[in-house]
């Protein structure tokens, strides 16, 4: 889904191939697939949490699957931006590569990368409130006080300092989507059944998602587009329990599953590289050579990883 939103994203940039399904993808849907990541990254947290409770093993883990592949990416990716194309300085490379222009200058490259390593800074505190929580309705009621609150807070920074905003809201207006998915994974790891509250959810997004090209609020439409993404997806797992017996489809979608941070990292490098040296990832060709890269660079990383994991076993044993 964010590969689709990329394409979309420069074919309105351009201005090439901007109507029809394009169009149309770039407004219901946009980039709220990220929001279904980061909710998706908060309930598998509560996984890890209660299968390893040590709050030091947990930051070592998240930190090494998350900082190896950017790393690894990044570092390349910043040196030929910053270095090569652009012609900065080794201390701009240095700020870029750590996300300081992300706040100075609304440097957005990698921004999901900075995003979830601060999700995980502060997950072991939202763990606590989510475990201790003994009743379904507090959990929720706390949950949405803290929506609440980080909405007022991105509601005054939009007031008081709109520039702020309009570089960081793209990470503050996903707090919320993060924040659901670490009290769901209580549910999730409990295997209690909320199908009818998904159903509704879902039914009520499409109503809140078709007043989208109207708003002219980003805070509107980050919400609308996110409830809309999850609630769907979550009706349509459904359907990915019967793609397993689906054989070769299902080993697709599965590979698309345990791969997508490398993915990510490669194909936002890739793309930005290619689009910078003029071979418009709006045009199909370029597009389809672009993941082709992305695709082999994220086996790639992911078969790096894979070894690297086999001889940490094989020590340990």
């Amino acid at each position: 889904m964010i590969l689709i939103f990329h394409y979309t994203e420069d074919c309105k940039i351009y201005k090439v191939h901007y109507e029809g399904f394009v169009e149309w993808y770039k407004t219901y849907v946009g980039s709220s697939s990220v929001d279904l990541f980061l909710f998706l990254s908060g309930l598998g947290l509560y996984f890890s949490m209660k299968k390893n409770p040590g709050v030091a093993g947990f930051y070592r883990r998240r930190l090494v699957r998350v900082l190896i592949p950017y790393l690894a990416v990044a570092v390349p990716a910043w040196y030929v931006y910053d270095m090569i194309l652009t012609g900065e300085s080794a201390g701009r490379f240095f700020r870029d590569l750590t996300f300081v222009t992300f706040f100075t200058e609304g440097v957005r490259w990698f921004w999901y990368i900075g995003a979830i390593l601060a999700g995980y800074l502060v997950y072991p505190l939202v763990f606590l409130a989510v475990d201790r929580c003994k009743s379904g309705i507090l959990r929720a009621a706390v949950l949405l006080l803290a929506v609440l609150a980080v909405t007022v807070c991105a509601a005054q920074m939009r007031e008081s300092n709109p520039e702020l905003f309009g570089d960081i809201n793209i990470v503050v207006l996903r707090i919320p989507a993060f924040l659901a998915g670490c009290f769901y994974g209580r549910v999730s790891y409990e295997n209690r059944s909320v199908g009818w509250l998904w159903l509704f959810a879902a039914a009520a997004s499409v109503f809140f998602v078709s007043e989208v090209p109207e708003a002219d609020s980003v805070i509107y439409v980050r919400y609308a587009l996110a409830a809309a993404n999850i609630s769907l997806c979550a009706c349509g797992a459904v359907l990915l329990k019967l793609l397993q017996k689906a054989g070769a489809l299902y080993t697709v979608i599965s590979w698309f599953g345990t791969h997508s941070l490398e993915l990510y990292l490669t194909h936002v490098a890739i793309r930005r590289i290619m689009c910078e040296l003029g071979y418009l990832t709006c045009e199909p060709l370029y597009e389809a050579v672009m993941v082709a890269l992305a695709v082999g660079s994220a086996w790639l990383l992911g078969r790096i990883g894979e070894v690297r994991i086999g001889r940490r076993k094989e020590c340990a044993g």
